[in-house]
C-alpha cells in the first residue's frame, strides 16, 4: 500500500503530522518496508541511526517524541510490532534500540506510551535485553529508567551472559543492578521459594533506582571488601558473612564515607573469581552460604574474568572432600541439584575451551561422586554430548578411572592394538547422498528408486531438483505425446518405451518429493498449533491470577489507554532536555551481540522447526528462547530443612512498581488475545493452503499417470500396427497400404528424438521448450501449471504464514511471561 511507504517517510523524518495522515488514510501501523522496517523502529531509529550523533540533543526532539507516541496511541499496533527483532537494525528491538543509542527520553515514551505492551526485557535475536545494551555502555539514565520499570538484571543472553556480567566494569550501574536484584529476589521468594533462608541485606535500601544517591566507589575500598567477604565464605562463617552483608549495606545506604565502600557482590577478585565462584571451592560446599549469596544479589551465571568458568565448572574442578562417606556425598547432591534446579545455574555453559561442567569434572575432576551427580542430573545426556574445541566429548576426555560412570567397560572395550584409533576416541563415519540439483540425472533416480519400495520414503530436497525433473518430465510427455505422427520401427518404439519408463521414474520421485514436503510442513503446523495452545494457557492461567492479585491489592479493573486511536491519553509529557550521555558505542555485532567475554561462542537452538522444518525449507530458522527449565530432569528430589540461621522476612512496603504493573496487566493481556487472535487466522490459512498443495499434487499425479497410460496405450497400438503392416507386406502389399504413402519420410528420426528428449540439458533446448510450451495440449498445460506453480505458490504461502507465527508466538509468550514476573503471580 502506498500509504504504508508514505508512514515510514514520515516515521523516519519525524514528521509526527504525516504520520497521523498516513494512518487516518488507512496505513497499516504494523507492515514493514522492503528492508524490513516498522515504522515504529524508523521513528526511533531514524534514517542514519549508524552514523548519529547522541550528544546532539537536536535528534531526540520533541516532534520525534510525538511522532512515537501516535505509533504507540493506535489502537491496531501488534505486540510483535513493539517488541520483535528487526534485522535492518542489527536485530535489535524498538526498546532495544533506544537503550542503545542512549536515549532516555525515548525510553521513558515506549514504557509510558504502550502501558508496558513495550516488553521492558524483550529479547534481541541473540538473547539480549535492553538492560544488558545500557549496562555494558554505562548508560546509567537508560539503566535508571529500566530497573524502574521492572527490568530484570539476572536474564541471561544466549552466551548465558547477564547484565550483572556487562556491568562489571561500570559500578554504579552494578550496584543499581545489585540492588534491584536483591529486592526481585525477597519478593520472588515469598511467592515461589527457591531459597532455604530469607536472608534480607537491603531493608534501607531505595525502593526505586530513580531515587537513589549513587555513591562513589574506590578500587582499593571494593577490592578490600571483596577479599573480605571471601575469606568468610572460605572459613564457612556464615553468621559473621550475613552480618557483614547487612551491616555494610545499612551503613552505604545511611552514610556515604569513604571508610565504608558499598558492598558490590559480583566484582571480582584480582584473579578474576567474584564470592560466588569461592562458594563452589570450599572443602563442603554448603547450601546456606549459597543462598545467602543468592539473597544478597550473587549472580548465579556469572563467568571468571579469566577461565571462562560458571560455579559449577569451579565446582567440577575444585570439590575433593577428605573422605568419601554417604553424609558427604549426599550433602554434595544436595547442594549440587539445588544449584541447578532451584537457582538455575547455567548447566550447558561453556568456557573458553567450549568445555562443559561434565567436561571438567572428568578430565580435570577429582571426585567420583560429583561426575556422578552430573551425569545423572543430565538425564537426556545433551550436556555429556556437547564436544569441546577438540572436537572431544566429556567421555572421550574423561580419565580411565571415571569411564565405567559413561558405561564403558575397559577390559571388553580395549582395543586389541595399542595403535587403534579407538585408543584416542571413538571413530563414527556416516555416509552422505553424492548427488546435487546440479548433478541430477533421471537414471539417478530410477537406481535410487529401483533400491527402494518404501512409497513414504523422504527425498531430501538438497538432493533433488524439482524443477529440473519436471521440465524433463513434461518434455518426456511432449515427445510420446499421442497426437504428432510417430514411426512404427521397432527402435523408435523401443526408444519411446525407455522414455516412459523414465516418464514414470520422474512422476513417481516428483510426486514423493512434493508429498513428503507436504508432511514435513503438516508436523511443523501441528507442533505450531500445540505452541499456539501453550500460549493460550499461558495467557489464560496469567489472566486469572492478575485478576485474583487485583482484589487482592484492592485495585479496581482499568480501562486500557491504547483503546482510542485518536485518544490523548496515551501521550506522555516529555520535557526533552539536554542529553549530556556520551556517545554510543560501536553497534552490536549481529554474529556475537552483546559480547564482553572473547571466546564464547552462541549456544544452538534447539527449536523444534530450525532444524527439521525450517532449515529444510530455506527459511528464517524460528527463534525459540531456551528456558533454564532443565529441573524436569531432576533426579534427586531434596527438601533441607531451615538453617538454624533463618532470619524473618520483614514486611515489604508496597512497591509503587508492582502496583503499576497490576494496573497496566489488562492493556497487555488485551493486546496479547487480539494477537492470539491474528495468529490463529494466520494458522488456519496455513493450513488451507496447506490442503490446496495436496489436493493439487493428487490432481497433478492423477494427470500425469493418466498421460503416461494412454501414452502406451498408444504404443500398443504402435507395435499392433506395426505387426500387421509386416504381414501385409508378405502378402504382396504396397507401402502405401496404410493410408499414408509417405508416411516414414514425414515421421522424426530417431536421431532427432534423441535431441528432443535433452530439452532439459541445454540452454538452447530449453528455449525451444520455452516456445512450444504454448502448443502444448490441455493435459501438459494442466500438468506444467500444477507442478512448476501451482504446487509451490501453496507451499511457499503457507511457509510464510508460519514464518510470521514463529517469532510472534514467541514474543507474546515472553511478554505475558514479563507481566507474570512484574506482578510476581504464581
Amino acid at each position: 500500500m502506498p500509504e504504508n511507504s508514505c508512514l515510514q517517510c514520515y516515521a523516519m523524518t519525524a514528521d509526527d503530522h504525516g504520520v497521523a495522515s498516513a494512518l487516518e488514510s488507512g496505513a497499516d501501523v504494523n507492515a514493514a518496508d522492503a528492508s524490513g522496517r516498522t515504522a515504529l523502529m524508523c521513528a526511533i531509529a531514524g534514517e542514519h541511526w549508524n552514523d548519529i550523533n547522541i550528544s546532539h540533543a537536536s535528534f531526540m526532539t520533541e516532534k520525534r517524541l510525538r511522532t512515537i507516541q501516535r505509533l504507540l496511541g493506535c489502537r491496531d499496533i501488534s505486540l510483535f510490532t513493539l517488541n520483535s527483532p528487526q534485522s535492518s537494525f542489527n536485530d535489535a528491538t524498538p526498546l532495544g534500540m533506544a537503550a542503545w543509542l542512549n536515549m532516555p527520553d525515548a525510553v521513558r515514551v515506549l514504557l509510558e506510551g504502550s502501558s508496558d505492551a513495550v516488553s521492558v526485557d524483550g529479547m534481541d535475536t541473540h538473547g539480549a535485553t535492553p538492560l544488558m545494551y545500557a549496562a555494558r555502555d554505562g548508560s546509567l539514565e537508560v539503566v535508571k529508567l529500566l530497573l524502574h520499570y521492572g527490568a530484570r538484571p539476572d536474564f541471561r543472553d544466549r552466551n548465558y551472559r547477564s547484565t550483572i556480567q556487562y556491568a562489571l566494569t561500570h559500578p554504579q550501574t552494578l550496584y543499581l543492578c545489585e540492588i534491584a536484584l536483591r529486592q526481585h529476589r525477597v519478593r520472588e521468594n515469598e511467592t515461589s521459594p527457591r531459597t532455604t533462608i530469607t536472608f534480607q541485606s537491603h531493608r534501607d535500601e531505595p525502593s526505586s533506582p530513580l531515587a537513589a544517591a549513587l555513591p562513589e566507589f574506590s578500587p582499593e575500598a571494593t577490592s578490600r571488601t571483596t577479599h573480605i567477604i571471601i575469606q568468610l565464605i572460605l572459613s564457612s562463617d556464615i553468621t559473621s558473612l550475613q552480618s557483614f552483608l547487612s551491616s555494610s549495606a545499612t551503613s552505604s545506604a545511611s552514610s556515604q564515607s569513604q571508610s565504608h565502600s558499598p558492598v558490590l557482590l559480583n566484582i571480582p577478585n584480582a584473579k578474576g573469581w567474584s564470592a560466588i565462584h569461592y562458594c563452589a571451592q570450599m572443602q563442603f560446599p554448603s547450601i546456606q552460604i549459597l543462598d545467602t549469596l543468592y539473597c544478597a544479589g550473587a549472580d548465579i551465571s556469572l563467568f571468571t574474568a579469566q577461565e571462562h568458568w560458571t560455579v559449577l565448572h569451579c565446582l567440577a574442578v575444585s570439590y575433593c572432600p577428605p573422605d568419601r562417606t554417604p553424609a558427604t556425598t549426599d550433602a554434595l547432591s544436595k547442594f549440587v541439584t539445588h544449584l541447578l534446579f532451584d537457582l538455575r545455574a547455567p548447566f550447558s555453559a561453556k568456557d573458553k575451551e567450549d568445555e562443559t561442567c561434565i567436561h571438567l569434572a572428568a578430565e580435570h575432576g577429582q571426585s567420583l561422586d560429583l561426575l556422578k551427580i552430573l551425569l545423572e542430573c543430565d538425564r537426556s545426556k545433551s550436556i555429556q554430548n556437547i564436544r569441546n574445541s577438540r572436537g572431544l566429548t566429556a567421555q572421550e576426555v574423561a580419565r580411565p578411572e571415571f569411564l565405567a560412570l559413561f558405561g564403558i567397560d575397559l577390559e571388553k572395550d580395549r582395543p586389541e592394538s595399542s595403535l587403534s584409533m579407538a585408543t584416542i576416541r571413538p571413530v563414527t563415519s556416516s555416509s552422505s547422498l553424492s548427488s546435487s540439483a546440479s548433478s541430477w540425472k533421471p537414471s539417478s533416480i530410477y537406481s535410487r528408486r529401483e533400491a527402494t519400495s518404501d512409497d513414504d520414503s523422504i527425498v531430501c530436497p538438497d538432493d533433488f531438483d524439482v524443477v529440473t525433473a519436471a521440465h524433463q518430465l513434461i518434455d518426456n510427455l511432449r515427445i510420446t505425446s499421442p497426437f504428432i505422427h510417430h514411426s512404427i520401427a521397432s527402435s523408435h518404439l523401443d526408444h519411446l518405451e525407455s522414455i516412459l519408463r523414465e516418464t514414470e521414474v520422474l512422476r513417481s520421485a516428483i510426486i514423493q518429493y512434493f508429498r513428503s514436503r507436504a508432511k514435513g510442513s503438516s508436523k511443523a503446523l501441528d507442533d505450531m498449533k500445540s505452541d499456539s495452545n501453550s500460549v493460550s494457557h499461558l495467557l489464560s492461567d496469567v489472566t486469572t491470577s492478575i485478576s485474583t492479585r487485583l482484589v487482592e491489592h484492592g485495585l479496581p479493573p482499568i480501562q486500557p489507554k491504547r483503546e482510542s486511536e485518536d485518544s490523548q491519553a496515551t501521550a506522555v509529557s516529555v520535557s526533552v532536555t539536554s542529553i549530556s550521555s556520551p556517545p554510543p558505542s560501536t553497534p552490536l555485532p549481529v554474529d556475537a551481540k552483546p559480547k564482553i567475554l572473547p571466546g564464547t561462542k552462541s549456544s544452538k537452538d534447539d527449536s523444534k522447526f530450525s532444524s527439521k522444518f525450517m532449515g529444510w525449507f530455506k527459511r528464517k530458522p524460528s527463534e525459540h528462547f531456551k528456558e533454564d527449565a532443565k529441573a524436569k530432569e531432576m533426579v534427586v528430589q531434596e527438601t533441607t530443612p531451615p538453617s538454624s540461621h533463618e532470619m524473618a522476612s520483614p514486611q515489604l512496603v508496597p512497591n509503587p512498581t508492582v502496583d503499576k504493573a497490576l494496573q497496566t496487566s489488562r492493556v497487555v493481556l488485551a493486546a496479547a488475545m487480539r494477537d492470539m487472535s491474528v495468529i490463529n487466522e494466520s494458522l488456519t490459512s496455513a493450513k488451507e493452503l496447506m490442503m490446496s498443495a495436496s489436493r493439487s499434487i493428487a490432481r497433478a499425479d492423477r494427470i500425469i499417470k493418466g498421460a503416461i497410460k494412454s501414452r502406451n496405450t498408444m504404443l500398443d497400438d504402435l507395435r499392433a500396427s506395426g505387426r500387421k503392416e509386416v504381414d501385409e507386406l508378405f502378402v504382396g502389399g504396397t507401402p502405401g497400404a496404410l493410408g499414408y504413402p509417405n508416411y516414414l519420410t514425414q515421421k522424426p528420426s530417431i536421431q532427432s528424438i534423441d535431441s528432443v528428449s535433452s530439452v532439459g540439458s541445454t540452454v538452447s533446448n530449453l528455449s525451444f521448450s520455452v516456445m512450444i510450451a504454448d502448443s502444448d495440449d490441455e493435459e501438459i498445460k494442466a500438468i506444467r501449471r500444477l507442478v512448476l506453480r501451482k504446487i509451490e505458490a501453496r507451499h511457499d504461502g503457507a511457509l510464510d504464514e508460519m514464518d510470521k507465527v514463529v517469532g510472534w508466538l514467541r514474543v507474546i509468550k515472553e511478554t505475558v511471561r514479563g507481566v507474570k514476573r512484574r506482578t510476581y503471580c504464581k
